[in-house]
């Protein structure tokens, strides 16, 4: 279902093996300016998929992962704050279980993917920025 949208949208879908629960990971290929995209071209690629992504990863347990997160969080840190930055926070399906917790910010390279996010969470700090270069004009 997920690779007939992607393909209606005229987007490339190949299938490649996983040894993940023995299911298959969809590798997706955007042509970019007449190129395919690498790796490298993260943000052209998450340009086109923002739409998709959460329907890519609708079976993805964001709650279950949260609550792992919360814990990890809780056990080990060290200040009386509850400012929690998420880097590379895609369309913000975790910061919407931990926004409960935690005054959250979100950084991805991707302004798409943040509007995607934008449209959930409703208040949250959401910021397009490289993980490789942040600048944050707020103790966290």
């Amino acid at each position: 279902m997920v690779a007939s949208k992607l393909k209606n949208a005229g987007i490339p879908v190949t299938y490649m093996p996983s040894n993940v629960e023995n299911k298959p990971i969809i590798s997706i290929m955007v042509k970019t300016a007449n190129r395919m995209t690498t790796k490298c071209d993260q943000a052209s690629v998450y340009k086109e998929l923002a739409r998709y992504y959460d329907i890519i990863y609708k079976n993805k347990n964001y709650r279950t992962e949260a609550a792992e997160i919360l814990e990890i969080v809780t056990k080990l840190k060290r200040s009386k704050g509850n400012s929690l930055l998420d880097v590379a926070c895609g369309t913000g399906r975790h910061i919407e279980y931990l926004q409960h917790n935690f005054s959250c910010t979100g950084i991805d390279l991707s302004q798409d993917m943040l509007d995607v996010a934008g449209s959930r969470l409703k208040g949250v700090d959401l910021r397009q920025g490289d993980m490789l270069n942040l600048n944050i004009d707020k103790k966290i």
